[in-house]
């Protein structure tokens, strides 16, 4: 679970779910995804091939970690956070430039809180809590755009000529209560607020925020999946619906709203995650991967649950990867969160240090060659992998 959390640097992260009003949003629970227990297969008949994919390294593009992953046209930006830089490459691996504008000038951001992609217009968006800025670059990573805004940008994306920001951890960053008790900030073309929706619920605190809780695609729409909500939400025209909801036919257990309200984890202290888990309870986690055909859910915060969803055939079927038969390497892989999502295929991110130990244990052919290839001085690795139609 740790790959899939990361915790904001500038502030404690608060968050609890409580039952959301409905706020000009659809009370309808739009289509069901269905939580089975977890099949019994070999990861062998489950994951149906892999790729690889080697970024060029060299002086200009050494990343120190993929923190999020994202694709447009030809081209993979990685957003290294360790770094506050967007390494853009082309999809077979190759250095093409880099976002890199760090510093205290007019057109410089002091550090990187958010990246999306804007697929509409092929452009990427960056926000800088720091500044209250907003930056919009080309597709090949030239700055096209700084706007001010009048509030304090966490998680922004852009939808038309417009932006969203997406407030679903910190508490009382606010003076505004329309932005403080609501998650959806609508904030027009020149950074200044317009309107909120969905209303953000009262807890305890609760210090974690996901990379990939909201998905843009190319259409423009934006799903969003709030920290331990069982439904999938759909912003369009400056407005919400219900587009997914999770339904339990499975052993697990679902929160209620009584104790998502009493939910709180503060790091060294405590942690009622870990205790409901051990319990039985399933928790969504906000790590949402959307592609073509498919929807992923990431769920657990140490137990690892992976719901597939097909939106062709209206089915999902429930992993649980270490419960799954066959080689424990291949199981590892598809336990961790994928960077991101693309067409039919999953990335992940492999460092050096994690393929030396597993690369003699590997049984998969294509991945052990590359593995064995893989140098100390090498860029993280792309694993890509395919889940078979069940």
């Amino acid at each position: 679970m740790r790959h899939s959390i990361i915790f904001f640097f500038f502030t404690i992260m608060f968050m609890s779910c409580l039952e959301y009003n409905s706020h000009e949003g659809s009370k309808s629970e739009g289509e069901i995804i269905t939580i089975h227990n977890p099949i019994n297969i070999s990861v062998n008949d489950l994951i149906l091939e892999y790729d690889t994919i080697r970024l060029e390294a060299k002086e200009d593009s050494y990343i120190a970690e993929i923190s999020k992953m994202e694709i447009l046209d030809n081209y993979i930006y990685i957003w290294d956070y360790k770094q506050k830089t967007i390494f853009i490459f082309s999809c077979n691996g190759n250095f093409i430039s880099k976002i890199n504008d760090k510093g205290e000038g007019p057109n410089q951001y002091i550090s990187i809180n958010s990246f999306e992609i804007d697929h509409k217009n092929k452009e990427i968006i960056l926000s800088d809590s720091f500044s209250n800025r907003i930056f919009i670059y080309n597709k090949e990573g030239k700055q096209l755009k700084v706007i001010k805004s009048d509030i304090y940008p966490l998680k922004i994306a852009k939808q038309g000529d417009s932006f969203i920001n997406f407030y679903t951890g910190v508490k009382y960053i606010y003076d505004n209560s329309n932005l403080e008790e609501n998650m959806i900030h609508f904030i027009n073309s020149n950074g200044e607020f317009k309107d909120a929706i969905l209303n953000k619920p009262k807890g305890k605190q609760l210090n974690i925020t996901p990379f990939r809780n909201i998905s843009c695609l190319q259409n423009g729409d934006i799903l969003f999946q709030p920290l331990l909500d069982y439904s999938i939400y759909k912003i369009k025209d400056e407005n919400y619906s219900t587009l997914y909801t999770l339904k339990n036919k499975s052993n697990f257990k679902f929160l209620d709203n009584k104790q998502k309200k009493n939910i709180s984890l503060i790091v060294g202290k405590e942690n009622d995650l870990e205790n409901l888990e051990k319990k039985g309870y399933l928790l969504p986690m906000g790590n949402m991967i959307n592609i073509e055909n498919y929807i992923f859910l990431y769920l657990g915060y140490n137990q690892r649950t992976i719901v597939y969803y097909s939106k062709n055939k209206k089915k999902s079927i429930t992993i649980s990867p270490f419960k799954l038969q066959g080689d424990e390497v291949q199981k590892t892989i598809l336990s961790l969160t994928p960077k991101t999502g693309y067409e039919d295929k999953m990335y992940i991110a492999l460092d050096y240090i994690y393929i030396n130990n597993i690369a003699d244990k590997v049984s998969n052919n294509k991945l052990k060659t590359f593995f064995k290839n893989t140098q100390e001085t090498d860029n993280p690795c792309i694993i890509t992998y395919k889940i078979k139609d069940i």
